[in-house]
């Protein structure tokens, strides 16, 4: 696995029953999809203080005029992990909500705590009553790229799995997942002999879609 894939290790069964698509932070094409909900994630403090946001918290912020990043120096905007704020946006999101999720120190996102995150998250979510949304899969700068890419695929199958398995495959399928430009996204089905399999077709420049067929 190189640093910049993320793979996902589902079974044969899981990869025929899920749907997800996938996007970049780029805010103008995410308002394009139309999603009700964006979920991003925060790092708490660093050694030399708060860590400033990044990707898509990052990309909303300058939206909101940097009103989360100041809340975040200012020590008034620090989720523990699993700790979730929904964010009011002033109608700035194209009707989109934010929901900010705690991740925890930065650098310290081991797998087994990836796997708890994920399933809480789609929990959290859920409750939320909502069926459709982008979700930024914890990414940090601080852990070097196979732990940072073992990590954040941990959390999306935790998170997949649980809603397959409370929802159903219809209820699996409105996830937007949001990664980095230079991550590309692939399956690994736990079958003798499988090995990665990346599916995809070019639906814009800014947008990859996935998709597999039912036997």
């Amino acid at each position: 696995m190189t640093p910049n894939t993320l793979v996902l290790d589902l079974s044969p069964t899981e990869a025929r029953r899920l749907r997800w698509r996938t996007s970049t932070a780029d805010l103008a094409h995410l308002e394009s999809l139309h999603l009700p909900l964006w979920v991003a994630g925060t790092w708490d403090h660093w050694d030399q203080g708060p860590v400033p946001l990044g990707g898509l918290a990052g990309a909303c912020d300058q939206r909101l005029g940097g009103t989360l990043g100041r809340q975040t120096k200012e020590g008034r905007l620090s989720l523990a992990r699993g700790e979730v704020a929904l964010v009011g946006t002033a109608e700035r999101l194209a009707g989109a909500h934010l929901l900010l999720m705690g991740l925890g120190a930065a650098g310290s996102m081991v797998p087994s705590a990836a796997t708890a995150l994920g399933q809480e998250s789609a929990e959290r979510i859920h409750k939320l009553g909502t069926g459709q949304y982008a979700l930024e899969p914890p990414w940090s700068d601080q852990v070097p790229g196979p732990e940072a890419s073992r990590s954040a695929a941990d959390f999306v199958v935790a998170h997949l799995r649980w809603r397959l398995a409370v929802l159903g495959p219809p209820g699996a399928s409105g996830v937007t997942l949001v990664l980095p430009e230079n991550v590309r996204l692939a399956e690994y089905s736990r079958s003798p002999g499988a090995g990665l399999r990346t599916r995809r077709r070019q639906q814009s420049r800014r947008s990859v879609f996935f998709r597999r067929r039912r036997k």
